[in-house]
C-alpha cells in the first residue's frame, strides 16, 4: 500500500469523497479547487497532464477504493468545464467511471458515486462519436442496477436520467462514424421488462411522477430501437401500457404514450420520412449531416444526368425510347404522358378513387408501371420539347411516387422495405427540390415538395414562400396546409415527447394551439372521405386528447364520441389499404381497439397518477415537477440558457474558464478552433468587428 492509500485510509469515518479528493490532488500536485487555479491549468497548457495524472493513479489504486473515490470525485468537479471534459474523453475517462461502476465489493456509498458521475459523464460529454460509444457500453451495465434503488429516490432517478440520456442521444447514429448500431448488445428487453414490472406495482415508493415521466421516455425510446422487447412482454403489457400513458392526466405522459404506439408501428431505427420523426431533436441540437456530406451524396445520384444531356442525345433518346409500346400494343405517347403527370401533379386529383391510388392508365394511357425507364423517356420528351420546368416537376413526381410504392412490400401489407432504400429516395426528394428552386425560385410546386415527409421549423419559411407564389393552384395550397397541418402536430409531438426542458415544455404546447389552427385550415379544402380528410381528421381527435387538460375537461360521452369518429377515420383509410402515413392509420385502430382494455390492465397506475395530479396545486406546479429534474441534472454542467454568458461558448454553450476569445472582434469565445469555425460559418462572419482602437 502506498502513501497515498495510507493516508485516505487513515481518515476515520465519517469521511467525505471531496476530503478524498483533496488528498489526491496534494499528493498528485495539482491545484483544481477554484476556478482560478482551472484557469493557470489551462494558460500553462498542462490540461493533458493534469488528466493523464488523475487517471494514472486510478490506474495504479485499483484496488483502494478511496482512492477511485478521491479521483472520481476530482473528475466530477472538473468534469464541469467542457475543455476539461474534452480532454477527458480524449484519454478515455469513461473506462475509468465504468471501471469504478462494476468494482467488486464496492460500499454502497462508492457505487452511488459512481453513478452518478455516470450521469454526469452523460450529459456533459461533449463529442458526438464518444457520447454514442459510451451509450452502447452503459445501458447494459446500467439496467441491472435499476432493482436495487428502487427505495432510494435520488439514485434511482440518477440512474433513470442516465438511461434517458443514452437512449435519446442513440437516436443519432445514423450522423455519426459509428457503422452500425449493436441494437441486441443493448439488452432493451431487459429494460423494459424490469421497468414495466416496476410500473406494475404502483404502491412502490419510487413511482414518483417525475420517475414515470423518464420510464415512459425510455419505454418511448426502446419502442423505436426495438420494438420487439415492447411487443414480447406477455399479455400485450407493454403496448398497452402505451394506451394507458395516452389515458393519463398528464400531458408529457399522453404525447409519450402516442410517439411510442407510432414507434411500435415503424420499422426500428425508422427511416428519416417518418411522421412524427424523433430525429428532429437531433436537428434541434444543431446535429445534422454537413454539407459536405450532403454534396457528396448529391454527386453520387447524379441527379443531372438528363438535364445536361445534348440536343443531340435527347434527340436519339426521344426517338428510341426504352418503353415503346403499353402492354395492350398501342404506341406509349411519352410526351404527353409525361404532361399529364406534371398536370395531375399541380392540380391533383380528378376524383376520389385517384386519391386513394395512383391514375396510371388515364396518365400513361393504359396500365403499366412507373419504372425508371419509364420516367427517363418522359423526362427526355419533355426536355427536348423544351419544357425544362415540366421536366424538373415530372422528376420529383416521380420520386414522390416511388417513396409512396415502397412504402409496403408487394403482397406482404405489414412489412416495411429497407431503411436504407427509403432513405435514398428521400434524399433524391430534398436533392432535386433544391437544385429545381435555385433555378425556379418562384415557382410553388417545388417548395411543396421540401416539406413534405418532413417536421422542423425551417419548413415554416417554406410554406409562406410557397403558398405566396403566383402559379400555387388551389390544389398545391391545399397540400400545402395539410403537410403544414401534419409538421405543427409533429413539432408539438416531438417536443413534449423528448428533451423535457422548460423551454422546450412551453414550445410544444404552443405548436398544439398552432396545430389546431392548422388542421381547422387544412380540413376545409378536402374531399369528404378522401384520404387526406381522414388523416386530418384523426390528427384532430388526438389533438381533442393530447391538449393540456384535456382529461379533466372531457366527460366520458364526449371521450366516446371522439373514439366512435376516431374509428370512421381508420375504417376510411383500412378499408382501401392505404399506405400513406398507414403507421398513423394502425395507432390509431390499436387505440380504438384496446383502450378500455389499457384502462382496465393499468387501472393502478392511472389511479396513482391522477392522485398526483389533483395533489397538484396547479397547472404549473406540475410542470415544474415534470421538467425539474432536466434542468437540476444540467445545470451544473454549464450548458443550459440560465448559465450562458461570458464563460460560455459562442457556439456549442459549454462553459469553461479556458475558453479563448475570438481574435477579431473579443465579444464572444470559444472551445477551440472548430466552435470556433462553425460559429463563423453560421453568421458571426457578418457580425465580427474588430473593436475601436482608443486614442
Amino acid at each position: 500500500m502506498g502513501d497515498l492509500a495510507n493516508e485516505c485510509d487513515s481518515i476515520t469515518e465519517p469521511f467525505t469523497w471531496d476530503a478524498m479528493g483533496e488528498i489526491v490532488c496534494r499528493h498528485l500536485k495539482l491545484a483544481l479547487s477554484t476556478p482560478q487555479e482551472i484557469r493557470r491549468v489551462f494558460k500553462a497548457n498542462k490540461c493533458p497532464v493534469v488528466v493523464r495524472k488523475l487517471l494514472q493513479c486510478a490506474e495504479e489504486n485499483r484496488g483502494y477504493v478511496r482512492v477511485l473515490g478521491g479521483v472520481l470525485t476530482t473528475f466530477r468537479n472538473t468534469f464541469k468545464d467542457t475543455l476539461f471534459a474534452r480532454e477527458y474523453i480524449t484519454q478515455n475517462a469513461s473506462a475509468f467511471v465504468f471501471r469504478c461502476l462494476e468494482l467488486p465489493s464496492a460500499p454502497v456509498q462508492f457505487r452511488e458515486l459512481a453513478i452518478v458521475a455516470l450521469e454526469e459523464l452523460s450529459i456533459g460529454t461533449p463529442q458526438l462519436d464518444a457520447i454514442l460509444l459510451q451509450a452502447i457500453a452503459a445501458i447494459p451495465k446500467v439496467t441491472p442496477l435499476i432493482p436495487q434503488y428502487t427505495n432510494d429516490p435520488k439514485i434511482f432517478q440518477s440512474l433513470l436520467n442516465t438511461l434517458r440520456r443514452y437512449l435519446s442521444v442513440l437516436n443519432a447514429f445514423k450522423l455519426s462514424e459509428v457503422d452500425a448500431l449493436p441494437v441486441q448488445s443493448l439488452q432493451l428487453h431487459r429494460l423494459a421488462k424490469t421497468l414495466v414490472a416496476l410500473l406494475d406495482s404502483p404502491t412502490k415508493t419510487v413511482l414518483l411522477p417525475t420517475s414515470i415521466d423518464v420510464i415512459s421516455e425510455i419505454l418511448m425510446w426502446i419502442a423505436y430501437f426495438e420494438s420487439e422487447a415492447i411487443e414480447r412482454l406477455p399479455n400485450d403489457k407493454g403496448t398497452l401500457l402505451f394506451v394507458a400513458f395516452l389515458l393519463s392526466p398528464s400531458l408529457p405522459l399522453r404525447c409519450k404514450g402516442f410517439m411510442g404506439l407510432l414507434n411500435l408501428q415503424y420499422s426500428d431505427t425508422a427511416p428519416e420520412v417518418r411522421f412524427c420523426n424523433p430525429q428532429h431533436v437531433l436537428y434541434m441540437d444543431g446535429i445534422r449531416r454537413t454539407p459536405e456530406q450532403f454534396a457528396q451524396t448529391a454527386r453520387h445520384y447524379g441527379l443531372d444526368d438528363i438535364r445536361n444531356m445534348s440536343r443531340e442525345s435527347l434527340k436519339r433518346g426521344y426517338d428510341n425510347p426504352s418503353v415503346k409500346r403499353l402492354p395492350d400494343g398501342k404506341k406509349f405517347d411519352a410526351y404527353q404522358a409525361g404532361m399529364n403527370v406534371v398536370d395531375s401533379a399541380l392540380n391533383g386529383p380528378q376524383n376520389l378513387a385517384e386519391s386513394f391510388a395512383f391514375p396510371r392508365a388515364r396518365l400513361f394511357g393504359g396500365e403499366i408501371g412507373w419504372t425508371e425507364s419509364l420516367s427517363e423517356d418522359m423526362e427526355i420528351a419533355l426536355r427536348y420539347h423544351g419544357k425544362a420546368y415540366e421536366a424538373d416537376v415530372l422528376q420529383l413526381a416521380h420520386h414522390i411516387n416511388a417513396m409512396y410504392t415502397a412504402l409496403i412490400i408487394e403482397n406482404e401489407p405489414d412489412k416495411f422495405i429497407n431503411n436504407l432504400y427509403l432513405n435514398e429516395i428521400h434524399m433524391h426528394i430534398r436533392i432535386a427540390s433544391t437544385t429545381a428552386l435555385q433555378r425556379w425560385p418562384g415557382r410553388s410546386y417545388f417548395y411543396l415538395t421540401m416539406i413534405k415527409f418532413q417536421t422542423g421549423q425551417r419548413f415554416h419559411d417554406w410554406y409562406k414562400k410557397g403558398i405566396e407564389c403566383k402559379d400555387c393552384t388551389p390544389y398545391l395550397r391545399s397540400q400545402f396546409d395539410f403537410e403544414m397541418a401534419c409538421n405543427e402536430f409533429g413539432l408539438a409531438l416531438t417536443h413534449l415527447s423528448q428533451k423535457p426542458t422548460r423551454t422546450w415544455f412551453e414550445e410544444g404546447k404552443g405548436y398544439i394551439v398552432k396545430a389546431v389552427a392548422s388542421m381547422d385550415q387544412a380540413m376545409e379544402p378536402q374531399r369528404s372521405a378522401s384520404p387526406q380528410e381522414a388523416i386530418l381528421g384523426m390528427l384532430g381527435i388526438f389533438l381533442s386528447l393530447l391538449v393540456p387538460d384535456a382529461t379533466d375537461a372531457m366527460d366520458a360521452d364526449h371521450f366516446n364520441d371522439l373514439i366512435a369518429t376516431l374509428d370512421v377515420f381508420v375504417n376510411v383509410l383500412w378499408n382501401q389499404k392505404y399506405v400513406f402515413m398507414r403507421e398513423l392509420t394502425q395507432t390509431a385502430r390499436f387505440f380504438v381497439l384496446h383502450h378500455e382494455e389499457a384502462a382496465k390492465r393499468w387501472s393502478p397506475l392511472l389511479s396513482k397518477l391522477k392522485k398526483a395530479e389533483q395533489a397538484s396545486s396547479n397547472s404549473e406546479s406540475r410542470v415544474n415537477s415534470e421538467v425539474s429534474y432536466i434542468d437540476d441534472a444540467t445545470k451544473h454542467l454549464g450548458i443550459t440558457e440560465n448559465v450562458r454568458g461570458q464563460t460560455s461558448c459562442a457556439w456549442c454553450g459549454r462553459s469553461s474558464t479556458g475558453l479563448r476569445k475570438c481574435g477579431r472582434c473579443d465579444g464572444v469565445k470559444y472551445c477551440d478552433k472548430i466552435c470556433q469555425q462553425s460559429h463563423w460559418k453560421a453568421g458571426h462572419k457578418n457580425n465580427c468587428i474588430s473593436p475601436p482602437i482608443k486614442a
